[in-house]
């Protein structure tokens, strides 16, 4: 117990999740309208397991690696085995699907979508099958995972409103929030000196390339918050953008300061978990 207790304090950011979670929540609870429930929680926990199960199954993928690069973190150390990870791991997918099951408890919507949700985090667990052929690829191979962010969305708010999943405004939120969630995954693994077997962005695709990469997916937030047609959302992701580029010039010139351009990222997640509620209560109340 102590060894997973020490785990859970170096590798899950138990208070990060929540704020997370509680994003995705509140974003749901803006587009469907839901006035303040205890069923509120629901899409919550659900959102909860995901993140400490995909943290997990993060973990084991990455063991090959992190003996290498980060032979100080808890697998490679050998606090915990891998064996080990990985029952506990199994077990979570099996909560998650009593989860699902019991979520037509509450509707069809939400325990299809969360249903989708834990075969797709399954699909990602093995690297669709096809892992060799993505590992030189990160952009593709993160584009693969990171679409999960629009049915996590989807899921939060079918849970709230079973009519959500015929909504273009849970999707377009959805997208809001992956621009920016796949932004924040970009941003933090800027670090120069990371050791060439992680093939960051920056050392497979190069300032320029990153460049590119993160203009790309701050216009994929901006377009979605435009068909909202919530200028609070867009003057919200404006001011995040702005952020970004100040820290990616401080970058520029010195790319000692890279931990910047993570803290950018970091805002712009944050903003985008939290606009879409603040501008849906400031026009419609």
């Amino acid at each position: 117990m102590t060894a997973w207790l020490s785990f859970i304090k170096e590798r899950l950011p138990l208070a990060s999740y929540a704020l997370i979670v509680g994003g995705f929540v509140m974003t749901a609870k803006a587009v469907t309208q839901t006035p303040w429930t205890w069923e509120l929680l629901i899409p919550f926990v659900g959102l909860f397991f995901f993140f400490i199960e995909l943290r997990l199954m993060d973990e084991l993928k990455d063991y090959s690696k992190d003996v290498v690069a980060h032979p100080q973190r808890p697998l490679p150390r050998g606090l915990i085995s891998v064996s080990a990870m990985k029952k506990v791991v199994n077990a979570g997918l099996v909560v998650m699907w009593v989860f699902a099951g019991l979520s037509f408890l509450l509707n069809s919507a939400s325990a299809i979508s969360y249903a989708l949700t834990v075969l797709y985090l399954y699909l990602m667990y093995k690297e669709f099958f096809v892992g060799e052929s993505l590992a030189n690829k990160p952009f593709l191979y993160a584009c693969t995972h990171q679409i999960i962010i629009v049915l996590l969305l989807v899921y939060a708010a079918a849970s709230l409103n079973p009519e959500a999943i015929h909504s273009d405004l849970a999707y377009l939120a959805g997208f809001v929030i992956l621009g920016c969630f796949f932004t924040y995954e970009v941003a933090r693994k800027m670090d120069p000196k990371a050791h060439p077997i992680l093939k960051t962005y920056l050392s497979v695709y190069g300032r320029k390339g990153v460049a590119v990469i993160l203009i790309f997916l701050q216009l994929v937030s901006w377009i979605a918050a435009i068909l909202m047609k919530e200028q609070v959302v867009l003057f919200g992701l404006i001011a995040g953008s702005a952020l970004l580029l100040l820290s990616w010039f401080a970058f520029m010139t010195n790319e000692a300061k890279f931990k910047l351009v993570e803290t950018a990222g970091t805002l712009c997640l944050l903003i985008s978990l939290y606009v879409i509620p603040l501008s849906l209560w400031l026009t419609r109340g």
